[in-house]
């Protein structure tokens, strides 16, 4: 406990951070089991975030501060759609993009259902999700799915 005590405020921060970091790695990995969902680059990435905070904050030497900057390098997927060749059916056709490793067709019909399809690449498997959108007449739509009855292939 002495050993956390004469650490810096940003070290005692890091500590905070790998713990949360560490829950929520917990959290996800329960949500895997119950929903027969599991990605493992998402959990390495939360497992390095835990183990290079945790670092950060126990080690006393210069090149441990790096680790702190490894930590919070995490990002986020963007997901993106960009317009495409109106599919037959369909009402308005998109190619989205998630990151740079899944990409597919993205069909909104016109009775008000929409059919997602992503390629999958790298460590994402392919799938598809149905739904519900909502024009708003302004350009902009709303798509809405139970993310529970996505088809992973």
């Amino acid at each position: 406990m002495d050993l956390i005590k004469s650490k810096s405020a940003s070290a005692k921060l890091s500590l905070l951070s790998g713990a949360l970091g560490l829950v929520t790695l917990v959290i996800f990995c329960v949500y895997g089991a119950v929903y027969d969902y599991f990605d493992t680059v998402v959990f390495l990435t939360l497992a390095l975030g835990v183990a290079c905070a945790a670092g950060y904050a126990l080690l006393s030497r210069p090149a441990a501060e790096l680790l702190n900057l490894a930590a919070g390098m995490r990002g986020m997927t963007m997901f993106t759609a960009d317009p495409a060749d109106t599919a037959p059916g369909s009402a308005h056709s998109y190619t989205i993009h998630g990151g740079n490793w899944a990409q597919g067709p993205l069909e909104l019909l016109p009775d008000g259902t929409f059919t997602a399809h992503e390629t999958g690449g790298g460590p994402v498997n392919a799938s598809t999700i149905q739904g519900t959108w909502v024009d708003h007449g302004d350009g902009t739509a709303t798509l809405n799915y139970d993310h529970s009855t996505i088809v992973i292939e």
